[in-house]
């Protein structure tokens, strides 16, 4: 007997956004990037990840906004760009 199924979702943070307003509960929030895979299973065990969806998360009120693969890539590489601090030996010069 094989046992198999689909359906299993895994989800990766991918860090947060800067602060934003919501468009749904209109706070302040910086939201969260987030992947969610959704898997192809054998004996309960995730093999073969068949959907990609690349979402935005409000934290407050949990409104999804989910992006195409290259959108999202310029989203998380504009967060990083943002987190980016200078050293403070550059700040003395």
């Amino acid at each position: 007997m094989i046992i198999y199924g689909w359906g299993k979702v895994t989800t990766s943070d991918k860090g947060q956004t800067e602060s934003q307003i919501c468009i749904r509960c209109s706070n302040r929030v910086k939201r969260r990037l987030l992947i969610a895979r959704t898997w192809f299973t054998l004996y309960f065990i995730p093999l073969i990840p068949y959907e990609n969806k690349y979402s935005l998360v409000c934290p407050i009120c949990g409104h999804v906004e989910n992006f195409s693969r290259q959108d999202f890539k310029d989203l998380v590489s504009e967060a990083k760009s943002s987190l980016s601090i200078s050293s403070p030996s550059d700040s003395m010069r």
